[in-house]
């Protein structure tokens, strides 16, 4: 048990990236939307700071991450995409389901805030 979100996200963020790089150093990117809560988008960045890049995928005009913009900028470099379940302040429903079957054939890992 972790003592909330914020706690939560930054593990999944932080461990498999550091994870991959073990197993992979190679797998160096992540890869988050635009609209993930702070929790998120701090935790990727912080990542940063240890040589890993994080791309960032933008919304359509609906504020939907489509799941082919996430395959146009998955690489065999990203080893996580995080696109978050239902967003805190418009209350889009991502396609996760759709995101993490594309996520998981590049061989990358699926984390999604819910």
């Amino acid at each position: 048990m972790t003592s909330g979100a914020t706690e939560s996200d930054n593990i999944a963020v932080k461990g498999v990236a550091w994870r991959s790089r073990d197993i992979q150093p190679q797998r160096n990117r992540i890869l988050v939307s635009a609209i993930e809560h702070h929790a998120v988008l701090h935790a990727a960045d912080a990542m940063s700071a240890h040589g890993f890049v994080v791309d960032v995928v933008q919304p359509d005009s609906e504020g939907i991450v489509q799941p082919e913009a996430v395959a146009e900028m998955l690489s065999p470099e990203t080893c996580l995409v995080s696109i978050m379940l239902a967003n805190n302040e418009i209350g889009t429903i991502q396609p996760v389901r759709e995101i993490a079957t594309i996520v998981r054939e590049a061989g990358a890992v699926m984390h999604t805030d819910a």
